[in-house]
């Protein structure tokens, strides 16, 4: 397993700031970091956050157990940190039983997107949040009616 190093942590904040020349208003960061990467994770996203502009979205991809009951996440310097609902693994049961109870995510910067996947059904959904969608296959107009379908389906309370 490699080290994340301070010299890591410089060339990947410099790497990351190289996009922001773009014309873009924000970013997204997916680093599904285990628990010896968390400190790493977090001093990178407090140093992102100090040298962006002020008006930039930073947001962050979340575990579905980071939105839930592991909530480390809670007081990151990001604008949102969006639950990934899909490819769940090991804790697949635990998050499906937590939406089938229609509980809300209990962070603050994770209240306000979410993340799913065409291939996968799930319980419920709370309303009025940003859905990023990924698709496990080729998007045609099919498939995205059918996702549309779905996620009315789940938002039902």
């Amino acid at each position: 397993m490699p080290k994340l190093s301070a010299e890591q942590l410089k060339q990947t904040l410099i790497a990351i700031k190289s996009v922001t020349k773009l014309n873009i208003v924000g970013i997204q960061i997916d680093f599904d970091a285990k628990l010896s990467e968390r400190k790493f994770y977090k001093e990178l996203l407090e140093k992102l956050r100090l040298e962006l502009p002020k008006n930039y979205l930073l947001s962050i991809t979340a575990l579905a157990s980071w939105a839930i009951y592991d909530n480390w996440i809670a007081d990151l310097p990001v604008d949102e940190a969006v639950p990934m609902l899909f490819s769940l693994g090991v804790e697949k049961q635990q998050v499906l039983s937590y939406l089938a109870a229609k509980k809300d995510f209990r962070t603050r910067n994770t209240q306000t997107s979410l993340g799913i996947s065409t291939g996968e059904d799930l319980p419920w959904l709370p309303e009025e949040r940003r859905i990023y969608i990924f698709a496990n296959q080729s998007w045609t107009k099919e498939l995205l009616e059918d996702v549309l379908q779905k996620v009315k389906k789940w938002q039902i309370k």
